[in-house]
Parts: structure tokens; C-alpha cells; sequence
């Protein structure tokens, strides 16, 4: 019993998790691979000297060194195989690997040889050649434009636009409607008026509307007839023409 207690009271003492994590890959870079490669790591509890630290890729042993060894807590630090080649504002620490681009395990140990993170990746997961990285974000891996010396972000999904339907449409189906409604003459309602004296109005607009539309045919009926007596005396000449011509061709024949 009480070495049950002891160990729970060990447990509870030891920090959880690592103070170090490996946050980003860049194992395949686009273009040129050799002296490109490069690999960050993030602090997140009390400083350490990351120079007595080791990078282990499978089972090999990296030494990492550089003018600032002082890991911070909550600073991000590259380990790069060629530190000169790259132009980062975080810090930059030299060691010597070479990341295969079919995937591996990296591990960073401490000089106790206790693990303190490790990672094994695989080009399955992503940023093979493409110009991304593979990133760790909320304890998952993905691939990503690189972020060296910042907080990773992967991709978003953009969302797709929703098909909507334009306005001029509901405008024209409104037209249609408008046109389809026969026109009504306008009645027009005064204070105090009665249900009889409204009725009457719109009995008259009704009629005025009526004798309109028999004005304009009695005019259309009376332009026709109009148009065909002006007509006649052009008949009268041809027909008197045609009988003329009739009688001399008559009048030769006989001779």
C-alpha cells in the first residue's frame, strides 16, 4: 500500500510530457534536397541547454551546436544541416544529417541518453518535394507552407461558395407579373367616403373607360370608309379605260 502511494506521489511530482518537441520537418525541399533539410523544435516548459542535447536520425548520432545554446521556454530553435543556406530571423543551430525523403525516426536525446521527443514521419503525410513541410499542430501531423521559428498553421479548407441566385431574376419575374395583370384605372378614396359612393365612382371610371374604346373604333370604322370613297374615282377611270380599249379592239376586228 504504501508503495502504491509512492509511486502516485512520484507521478504526480514529474512534469508531463517532454519540455521538447520536434514541431517541424522540412525533409524533401523543392528543387535542391542536399544542405536545404532543416528541422525545428519548440521549448514549451523550463530552459535547458539544447547543445548537450543529441539528434539522433534512426541510429544515428547528430551533434547540435551554435553560438546560443540557451534553449528558452517557449522559443522555437532550427537545427540545420547547412545554417548558412537559410535566412531565418529565429535561431539557427548546426548539425549534420541527411532526412530521407521516403521517411524516418528523429529523435532529440538528452545527454542522460533519455528520449526526450521522437517522431517517426513518413513522405505518406505529405510536403514530398512540393515546397511544404510537415507541421505538428494539436498533436496531429500535416503538411503545410513552412513556418520555421513560428507557430504552425496547416492549410484551411475553403468554404464553397453557395449558389445564389441573382437578383435580376426575382426583378424579371415581377415584370412578367406586372405584365401579365390587365390595368385598372386608379380609385381614389376620400375621408368619410361610403361603400355606396365608392362603387359609384368606380361604375363611373368604368363607363368613361367603355365610351373611349368606342370612340376609337367608330374612328377607325370611319377612316376605312372614308379611305374607300376616296378610291372610287381611281375605279370609275380604269373601268372607263378598260371599256374604250374593249370597243376599239371591237372596232378593228370588224375591218
Amino acid at each position: 500500500m504504501r508503495l502504491l502511494v509512492l509511486a502516485i506521489l512520484i507521478c504526480m511530482i514529474l512534469p508531463v510530457g517532454s519540455a521538447i518537441q520536434i514541431t517541424e520537418v522540412m525533409y524533401n525541399v523543392e528543387g535542391k534536397d542536399t544542405g536545404f533539410e532543416w528541422i525545428e523544435i519548440y521549448n514549451d516548459e523550463s530552459n535547458i541547454d539544447i547543445c548537450s542535447c543529441r539528434l539522433f536520425e534512426a541510429d544515428t548520432n547528430h551533434y547540435i551546436k551554435g553560438d546560443v545554446c540557451t534553449f528558452a521556454t517557449g522559443d522555437y530553435i532550427i537545427i540545420a544541416d547547412k545554417p548558412e543556406n537559410l535566412d531565418f530571423s529565429c535561431t539557427i543551430l548546426d548539425s549534420a544529417f541527411a532526412l530521407k525523403n521516403t521517411g524516418e525516426q528523429l529523435c532529440i536525446r538528452n545527454s542522460e541518453k533519455v528520449d526526450l521527443f521522437c517522431v517517426t514521419y513518413s513522405s505518406d503525410w505529405g510536403a514530398d518535394g512540393n515546397g511544404d513541410s510537415l507541421q505538428l499542430v494539436e498533436g496531429e501531423w500535416c503538411s503545410a507552407k513552412p513556418t520555421p521559428g513560428s507557430k504552425n498553421k496547416c492549410k484551411q479548407v475553403a468554404e464553397e461558395p453557395k449558389n445564389e441566385e441573382p437578383e435580376f431574376i426575382e426583378e424579371e419575374i415581377i415584370i412578367e407579373e406586372i405584365k401579365e395583370k390587365p390595368l385598372e384605372a386608379p380609385v381614389e378614396e376620400s375621408v368619410g367616403e361610403t361603400p355606396q359612393e365608392s362603387g359609384e365612382d368606380v361604375s363611373e371610371a368604368q363607363a368613361q373607360s367603355e365610351q373611349a374604346v368606342e370612340k376609337i373604333t367608330s374612328s377607325v370604322v370611319y377612316e376605312s370608309k372614308a379611305q374607300e370613297s376616296s378610291n372610287l374615282p381611281i375605279f370609275l377611270l380604269l373601268a372607263v379605260s378598260i371599256s374604250l380599249n374593249v370597243l376599239f379592239i371591237l372596232s378593228r376586228v370588224k375591218r
